[in-house]
């Protein structure tokens, strides 16, 4: 119900991002809008965002069974120097967006960068659902 009463009282430019997030979709189906990310580019997203290296991610991957988990374990320990701006529904959307229409020439690591700075303006247990 949460869900709802915000939806109703939030300004227009959030009913598209909220209903398509709902629906675990970026856009209707014709679109056929995909990230397209794999697991290893979320791994080395994670790791360069937290510091952590390649093989101490998969251990704490395969005790916890969830790289949403991860990143947000790894994230609490994580301490910036400069604030990051906060990630709205919009400012997510947008980036995932971005995400899925990136085609080309070296894609995956822009995907991988576009992710990684997500998980940089993550706070608290925002990461576990970014990723």
């Amino acid at each position: 119900m949460k869900w709802l009463h915000l939806f109703i009282c939030s300004p227009t430019k959030y009913g598209k991002p909220s209903v398509t997030c709902i629906n675990h979709q970026l856009g209707p189906s014709y679109l056929n809008l995909e990230l397209g990310i794999g697991e290893s580019i979320i791994k080395k997203a994670i790791g360069e965002a937290t510091g952590k290296t390649q093989a101490s991610i998969q251990s704490d991957y395969v005790e916890l069974g969830d790289l949403g988990l991860v990143c947000q374990q790894s994230s609490l320990k994580l301490r910036t120097l400069v604030a990051h701006k906060h990630l709205t529904l919009a400012s997510v959307f947008e980036a995932l967006i971005s995400i899925a229409k990136e085609k080309g020439n070296a894609s995956q690591k822009k995907k991988q960068n576009k992710i990684k700075q997500l998980l940089v303006s993550c706070r608290e247990c925002e990461s576990l659902y970014i990723i």
